[in-house]
């Protein structure tokens, strides 16, 4: 509400400076005092909005300063040392994400707040660029039958239909079984012909193996997801740093150099898939 009162009254400033004295049916001489005098009114206002806004962010930070003081107080006088352990911890990585948005990153649960990649994929104005790792069976079968995940498919669609260009380079091993290889191909081409753009790197040429998925919206924002312990990505930080976001992209283009197209190599990739071994 403060922005739109302060887009406003400039919009006023404007108005009345750009708007000829014969308009308001006043002579010239009584024009630039009468102009001078309401625009003093509405910087005067201006800046009250703007005194009042830093008062309460003031207000803020004191409150959270006082708030961090009671907690260390707390955790000194506890003799309960799981509870001043774990007290502890928490407060090291609050400061930690503090430090992280500072430099324009924040840290989220990936099994937490699912919702937030769909919300932020919604966003889109110009493009959405996708690494995908599908070297787990979780993480195939979450593409089929996931509600969540199918959700998330459905706003990529909607994406499309809004002319958002919208690419997914999927990681996959060439190892993979009948019935995941079955499963993998499934999903290349339904995104296909719902016109994602999608390409299909093989973990197995990488000298590294694969250990994040990127996720760059417009020029704007990127979700970095890491892969924790049990090889899904349970970890995401949502980054704004357009330094990091740079640097991201020139990965997600050498990484679509190296991949194959569905549309154009489909053979080759159903080829370097194709395994005779079949589930237990």
């Amino acid at each position: 509400m403060k922005e739109f009162r302060y887009e406003l009254l400039m919009s006023v400033c404007v108005i009345i400076l750009s708007t000829p004295p014969y308009f308001y049916k006043i002579n010239a001489e009584i024009y630039m005092p009468f102009s001078v005098g309401i625009i003093i009114i509405i910087v005067s206002l201006l800046n009250k909005i703007q005194f009042t806004q830093l008062l309460e962010e003031i207000k803020l930070l004191n409150k959270r300063s006082n708030q961090y003081l009671l907690a260390f107080k707390k955790i000194i006088e506890s003799d309960d040392p799981i509870f001043s352990n774990l007290a502890f911890t928490e407060i090291n990585y609050c400061e930690k994400q503090l430090t992280s948005i500072i430099s324009g990153s924040v840290d989220y649960s990936y099994l937490l707040r699912r919702e937030i990649i769909t919300k932020s994929t919604e966003l889109s104005t110009k493009y959405v660029y996708v690494t995908h790792y599908l070297g787990k069976k979780e993480l195939l079968q979450m593409w089929i039958d996931d509600s969540v995940q199918r959700k998330y498919l459905q706003s990529n669609i909607s994406c499309v239909k809004r002319n958002i260009e919208f690419e997914r380079v999927f990681v996959v091993n060439s190892s993979m079984t009948h019935n995941d290889t079955v499963k993998a191909l499934k999903i290349f081409e339904e995104q296909s012909k719902n016109e994602i753009k999608i390409y299909v790197l093989f973990e197995n040429d990488l000298a590294y193996g694969w250990a994040e998925d990127i996720v760059i919206i417009d020029d704007r924002r990127m979700h970095l997801y890491k892969r924790g312990n049990a090889m899904l990505f349970e970890n995401v930080s949502l980054i704004i740093n357009q330094d990091i976001i740079k640097h991201y992209s020139q990965i997600y283009s050498d990484l679509k150099l190296r991949a194959l197209s569905w549309i154009d190599d489909k053979e080759i990739i159903e080829k370097k898939l194709s395994v005779k071994k079949v589930d237990e």
